[in-house]
This record gives C-alpha cells, structure tokens and sequence, in this order.
C-alpha cells in the first residue's frame, strides 16, 4: 500500500513546467487502477491518430477497429472535437474523449500554463470513469461535483497546495451555471469552495489512489447543493443564460443587469453565485472584457458592503432570524458524511 501510495504521488509531484504527456498519464491510470485495463479507452480529440493505447500491437489494432466502426463515437468525437471544443466521459462506452488544446471554456487561472488546464480536465474525466455516483444518471450535478472534486484534489497533489491558478474554477463555474444554457449541472462551486479553504489542511500527498478517490466523494456528498435549491437558484438566473458568448465579444450590458439583480436580491444564494460570477470578470480572467471606470469600481464596493451583510446574517440562525425554528430532525434522506477515517491526512501542526 505505501508504495503504490509513493508511486501514485511521485509522479504527481511539482509537474508545472512538465508538458501534458497523454501516454504517461495513461500508462499511470492502469498502474493505480489496474481494473480499467481493457475497459476503460482514451481518445485525444485533437490527433491525427486519436487512440491513446500504449500496450500492444494487436491489442491497440482491435481497439481501434472496434472504435472506427462505432458511428455513436465517432460522431461524438467530431462532434467534441470542432463544435464543443471540450472533453467528456462516455460512459456507455468506457471512453474518455479528451480535447488536448486550449478549451474553448476554460477552467484555471488565465495564466496557468495549457499543461495544467489539459491535466485537470483529464483529472476531471477521469473521476467520472472512476468514482461511484460521479456519472449522470447518478444525478447530474452530483456527478460534476465528484468528477471535479477529484480534479482539484489531484492539481493540488500535483502542483501542491499553494498553486494559485485553481482557485477562479469556484468563479468560473458560477459564471458558466448563469451565462450559459443549462449549466446547473455543472455548478460545483460550493463544493471545490470547500475543498481549497481546506487546502493546507490536509496532506494530499499522503492520500492513496482510493483514499484520493473517496475524499472526493465525501466533499461533493456533503456539499453539493440539494436539487430543489439548485433548480430554485437556476430559475432566478434564467433570463441571463446564453449570454456568455455576447460578453466575451465586449457586450457588458448582462453583466450590469446581473450586478442590479445581485444588489437588490434578498437571497443569501443568488448573491453568493452572482456576486462570484461578477467577481471573475472583476478580476480580468474573462478574455477580451475589462471592466475598469467608476462603475465598476463602485460595483466592487458595494459586493464588498453586501456580503457583510449577508455574513452577518449567516450568524444569526443562518439568515432566518432569531424567532424562526429550526428543523427539528434530520430528513431521512440526508446523507451524514464521518470525515474521521481521513483525520490521519491532516497535516500536524510543526514542531517547536
């Protein structure tokens, strides 16, 4: 166990200046995961010679045949490969279709190297084929919110917990849930939130390739937001949706409509996402839109002043007031996560 632990985050160690390498990551899935050998395939979207199989010959020849012959997949790949521009999980067919150049929705910090955006999107593929409920008929956000839980697990074991260019994913995909066409799905913020406030809490270089996997699904267990909130919250967003491209071309009007909706809300829910959603484009990470002048800066200020409110609020029987009652039990339904299996991870104070 210690050294397949020691093999799994070796190679994840410190890989910043290390181009993304399909093959090898490949070649360390089957080693960690040796189950998926022979059911589990991998395509890059954007090579002449899509499989990605290094084994043998005629292994890789029937494979390929197998593939070449399969109309849904091979619609599926140009179809994620010139429209898309992105990446998915086919799970019916245990297959990874990966898009090896720049997405066309990104995911990291702008300035993160394409190395490190491939790899978390490989990372987050790979936690749909790996992880229990993190597929869609398990429940589609849930299942986004595994895949990227593990995703951000593995870029902080392979970069370590101070890298910087993971933290705008939270924003980001706050962002895409209010200005893209059904995106709810994918709105995995509440839960990746929690795992970087954690970041320096936990030794994720100590965690094997199934304890790797399970802490994923324990923090999108106990945080991904429940369906009847998430569908609540989606509604209140509607009229903003598919105006994310309209945006990146310089139009800004939908970003002053969703500042007037987040500043007026009464809802501790729209303001949190709104206000992150406003907040990436605040800070730059949204190509071709700068947003500098007196608006904004006031726009700034004036998040600032509301999120006091909001916390203050929080503190006080979470915003409902000291005269409401709480439940008084637990919905059956719930799901009660023990994080103490995973307390020998934390990281130990150092000593004096």
């Amino acid at each position: 166990m210690t050294s397949k632990k020691n093999k799994f985050n070796q190679a994840a160690q410190q890989q910043a200046s290390r181009r993304f390498d399909y093959a090898r990551e490949v070649r360390q899935v089957w080693r960690d995961f040796p189950e998926t050998r022979d059911k589990l395939f991998f395509l890059d979207l954007c090579a002449a010679e899509m499989l990605v199989y290094p084994d043998l010959p005629k292994r890789k020849k029937a494979v390929r045949k197998w593939m070449n012959d399969n109309k849904n997949l091979q619609s599926a790949a140009e179809n994620f490969r010139t429209v898309e521009k992105s990446s998915c999980y086919m799970s019916w067919m245990g297959t990874v279709l990966l898009y090896t150049q720049k997405h066309k929705y990104s995911f990291l910090d702008k300035a993160a190297p394409k190395a490190q955006e491939t790899m978390f999107v490989f990372d987050h593929e790979l936690g749909h084929a790996l992880i229990p409920n993190a597929l869609y008929n398990d429940g589609r956000n849930k299942a986004e919110c595994i895949a990227d839980a593990y995703g951000v697990i593995r870029h902080l074991q392979r970069y370590g917990a101070d890298s910087a260019v993971i933290d705008v994913l939270v924003q980001q995909r706050a962002l895409q849930f209010i200005f893209r066409r059904d995106r709810a799905s994918h709105l995995t913020s509440p839960v990746t939130e929690q795992i970087l406030a954690r970041r320096h809490e936990i030794a994720w270089d100590s965690l094997t390739p199934a304890e790797t996997q399970q802490l994923a699904w324990r923090f999108a267990m106990e945080y991904a937001v429940q369906p009847i909130l998430l569908d609540s919250i989606d509604k209140d967003f509607k009229k903003f949706q598919g105006k994310l491209d309209n945006i990146e071309k310089g139009d800004v009007a939908p970003l002053q409509e969703l500042a007037a909706k987040v500043l007026t809300t009464s809802s501790p829910d729209v303001f949190k996402y709104g206000a992150m959603a406003l907040k990436f484009c605040l800070d730059g990470q949204l190509a071709n839109v700068v947003l500098s002048g007196e608006y904004w800066d006031n726009l700034r200020q004036q998040l600032a002043e509301k999120q006091k409110i909001f916390a203050a609020q929080d503190k006080l029987m979470f915003g409902l007031g000291s005269n409401d009652n709480l439940p008084s039990q637990q919905n059956s339904t719930d799901i009660v996560v023990d994080y103490t299996p995973l307390m020998k991870f934390a990281r130990q104070p150092p000593k004096p």
